[in-house]
Order: C-alpha cells, then sequence, then structure tokens
C-alpha cells in the first residue's frame, strides 16, 4: 500500500476576548499595501498611515502609541512615535506573518492627557489572487456590484475580491434598475460592473428580480413583460454579446450563467404553479439569447419545488440555486450538512441530476473579536460542509457590509466605511489556498464532536479537521 502524505490543515480560528474603545471621529489611521489596499501579501510593504487633523494639532500632540494584534489578541508589536509638526506620518510596518490583524493608536499630548484614539485593521493573505478566469472554482461571494457601489467603491471592492481569490460574483441584475419605464433602457452602473468583473477576472452569475414597478406581477402581460427584460439583459450581457462588442473584448468574456429571482420563500406573492409559469417563460428567453447559457432556480422547498417543476417542466432549468440560513446556530447545530443531503436527494429522487449552487449562506459578525472569530470559524466549515455534501458552487452572503457602523451585526467580510477586513477576509482566502483545486473523498468517522473531512489534490491529501 503506497504511503500517502496528509496535509493537516487547521483551518479553525480561536476566539479572542477583550474589545477596545473606538474613535467616533474621522478617520486617523489605516494601514496600506502600495495599492492602498488594506489587504497585503507577505512580500509586500506595509504603511501605517496617520493623519492628524486640524483640530488635533492645535491640542499639540506629543507621542502616538501603537499597539497591533492577531485575531487572538495576541500582541505583536508596540511602539511609540515622537508626534512632529507633520500632520502625515507614514510608519513601515515589519509584519509578514500570515492573518487578521488589528490596530490600536492612542494620541497625548506632552503631559500624557489623551487627545484622541483610532484603531483600524489590516490582513496579510497568502497569494490567491485571481490570474485568470477559473470557472470551476466552487468559491463565490455576494458583491452586488451593480446595486450596492458607487464607482470608486467599484473598484477597490472587485479589487479586494480578486485578491481573496474569490472566482465568483453574484450580481444582482434589477429589473426596476435598468427598465425603470417600459422600452427604457438604462446601463451606465451594469456596464461599469461587468467591466470591473472582467478587469479583475471575476465571473458572474446575473441574478434576474424583481417585478418592475410598472409591471403586472402574475399576469400572462407581467411573464412577457419579465421574459423580455431577461432576453434583453443576456443580448447584452452574454459573452460576444452587445456590450462585449462595444468593448471590441475578443476574450470571449460575459455573463453565462443566469439566477431566475431570489428567495421565493421572502420575495415571491403567488404560489409554486404561477413560478414555475415565470420559470418557463424566462428559460426559454435566456436559451434564445443564449443557447449555451446556464440557468438556475431558487428553490423554496419540495412542496413548491414539485409545482415550480411540474408547471415549468424537468427542461426549464440546468441546475437548483438554494439558500442556507441558521445563525444564531453553527452548521453543526443547525445540521447544515444533512439539510443540504435531503436537497439533493428530493431531486435525485425525482431523477434530476442537476448542479446545485448555493447562492447565499452567511453568518453575522460585528467589530468584536469574538464574533468575527466566530463568522471566519463558521464560513469555513459551512464550505467543507457544502462541498462533502455534493454543493458545486458556494456563494457567501455577503462581501461588504451593508452600513457603514461596524458596530452593528453584519454579514460582510469587509467593512464598508473603510474597507478594512473583518477576520473572515484572510479565512476565506486561506480556505481557497488549500481546498482549490481538491476533490472531496470521504470524512473520517470520529467521536463527537471531532469532524474531519478528507480532500484529494493531485497526489497530496488535505485533511480539513475541527472539535
Amino acid at each position: 500500500m503506497r504511503k500517502r502524505e496528509y496535509l493537516i490543515v487547521l483551518l479553525l480560528i480561536f476566539l479572542a476576548g477583550i474589545t477596545y474603545p473606538v474613535s467616533t471621529c474621522a478617520e486617523i489611521i489605516k494601514v496600506v499595501q502600495n495599492e492602498g489596499l488594506s489587504v497585503a501579501l507577505p512580500e509586500e510593504t506595509l504603511i501605517l498611515s496617520v493623519e492628524l487633523s486640524p483640530d488635533i494639532m492645535k491640542k499639540s500632540p506629543h507621542l502616538i502609541r501603537l499597539r497591533v494584534i492577531d485575531h487572538k489578541e495576541q500582541v505583536l508589536l508596540v511602539r511609540e512615535v515622537q508626534c512632529t509638526d507633520k500632520q502625515n506620518l507614514n510608519i513601515p510596518l515589519n509584519i509578514k506573518k500570515k492573518g487578521y490583524f488589528r490596530v490600536y493608536a492612542t494620541i497625548s499630548d506632552k503631559k500624557g492627557n489623551v487627545i484622541q484614539k483610532d484603531e483600524t485593521s489590516f490582513a496579510i493573505v497568502p497569494d490567491v489572487e485571481l490570474k485568470a478566469l477559473t470557472p470551476d472554482s466552487p468559491f463565490g461571494i455576494g458583491a452586488y456590484y451593480v446595486v450596492r457601489f458607487n464607482p470608486k467603491e467599484l473598484n477597490i471592492a472587485t479589487r479586494l475580491q480578486r485578491r481573496m481569490g474569490s472566482a465568483w460574483d453574484r450580481d444582482e441584475l434589477l429589473w426596476d434598475l435598468c427598465e425603470p419605464q417600459p422600452g427604457k433602457w438604462q446601463w451606465e452602473r451594469f456596464d461599469r460592473s461587468i467591466e470591473a468583473c472582467r478587469k479583475n477576472n471575476i465571473l458572474i452569475i446575473g441574478l434576474l428580480d424583481y417585478w418592475g414597478k410598472w409591471a403586472k406581477p402574475l399576469s400572462e402581460q407581467g411573464y412577457k413583460s419579465y421574459a423580455n427584460y431577461v432576453r434583453t439583459m443576456v443580448n447584452r450581457f452574454r459573452p460576444g454579446g452587445e456590450f462585449a462588442k462595444a468593448k471590441h473584448w475578443q476574450d470571449n468574456y460575459g455573463i453565462s450563467h443566469w439566477e431566475v429571482w431570489n428567495e421565493p420563500a421572502t420575495f415571491w406573492t403567488g404560489t409554486g404553479t404561477q413560478f414555475g409559469t415565470l420559470l418557463a417563460h424566462a428559460y426559454k428567453a435566456i436559451k434564445s439569447a443564449d443557447p449555451k447559457a446556464f440557468v438556475v432556480f431558487d428553490n423554496w422547498g419540495e412542496r413548491f419545488d414539485t409545482d415550480v417543476i411540474a408547471t415549468a417542466g424537468r427542461d426549464s432549468f440546468d441546475g437548483v440555486a438554494p439558500h442556507y440560513y441558521c445563525p444564531p446556530r453553527s452548521p453543526e447545530d443547525a445540521e447544515l450538512d444533512k439539510l443540504m443531503k435531503q436537497t439533493i436527494a428530493f431531486y435525485r429522487n425525482q431523477g434530476i441530476r442537476r448542479p446545485f449552487w448555493i447562492t447565499e449562506m452567511g453568518w453575522q459578525s460585528d467589530n468584536t473579536l469574538p464574533r468575527q472569530n466566530e463568522q471566519a470559524r463558521f464560513l469555513v466549515r459551512s464550505y467543507v460542509m457544502a462541498l462533502a455534501s455534493g454543493m458545486d458552487k458556494i456563494f457567501w452572503y455577503n462581501f461588504v457590509n451593508d452600513g457603514r457602523d461596524k458596530n452593528r451585526l453584519e454579514f460582510g467580510l469587509l467593512n464598508r466605511e473603510d474597507f478594512t477586513p473583518k477576520v473572515g477576509y484572510p479565512a476565506y482566502a486561506g480556505m481557497v489556498k488549500r481546498l482549490y483545486g481538491a476533490r472531496f473523498v470521504a470524512r473520517v468517522p470520529t467521536p463527537r464532536p471531532i469532524r474531519v473531512y478528507i480532500f484529494q489534490r493531485g497526489r497530496t491529501s488535505v485533511a480539513v479537521l475541527w472539535s
């Protein structure tokens, strides 16, 4: 028997303890690499930039005390910097260790009185940057560039997704946004988002939702209008479509994967039969514009899905897009893998063998390290359980916090106000580094609560384990 080398990968991130007071004033400190991002590779130079406002300068700042900790709250660096008459200071940080880091700054006057405090975060990640399109990657994320980002934010966020190694973006291509009035199409936000994703080697699954405000939901005219919106969207953004031709793209980039509607359990007011009618119209429209397109629909549950399939027909979709949420429970407490296997079994029992794309799954965190560490652990564990259960693609919800207050509970892996990372960001990159290109082999029987999953990549086995 040939001896196999087991690469034991410990993807757990341990809980931490204390919190620290956060400044409510404008940003004072930030850590950036040469492109101005708060995420770096080990070989890149990191600069701690300190920008003192005129109000702080009036208080005669004398000393800046810096403290850098990792996600376990182990102190990596303590430093004191004398203030000068300059408002801007650039301090090199000689940290090469991969992971998540938080910087605390305290600014004092000559008497030792604290003038101001601030904190920021940064991450050092393995090189998993998207250097080409990787359609075989199972790793995706809900970024929603069209609806949630202005041009400046878009450039930063797509660059950070590329650096994290997340190959796919789920983007919401709202009907109301592109066709606010019948036949009046507005493409600016859509065009710049697709172009930014192409620039950063990010593939897109286009989410086609909801009813236009002027449309008549659940009516024959409404279905036909939805089909026209879908067909127009595919014609514009498919590989070799109108937008690619206008940009003279020769690389066949475009949107080939489409998702019909979002979470009918929440955002659909009709029956499963009526949703089946919508799906049939959408599938026909998509395939008429791009016969090679891949189409999934958001499922709801066995009863709803049965009605959808009976109405639309088994040939009206190429895959299924389930969503899984179970906070505040852990993936294990919620038996996430059991739920996933039940979804697959339902379709297999009907003789339907199609890919399964989890287009939403996530846990929240705030700015405290215990909650961020929990989110990071649950992220890795849920991805491993999904891959082991037979899911083909997994999209984390979501990439960047919705709100600008990092102290709120949010699902993102980046803080929106300054695009600094949470602990989940380097955890995601580390997961991609170890599991991209790996095939699930087996789960090793172990006493609870220990879990061991074996993946195979080439001639190397990767064991992911936690307790």
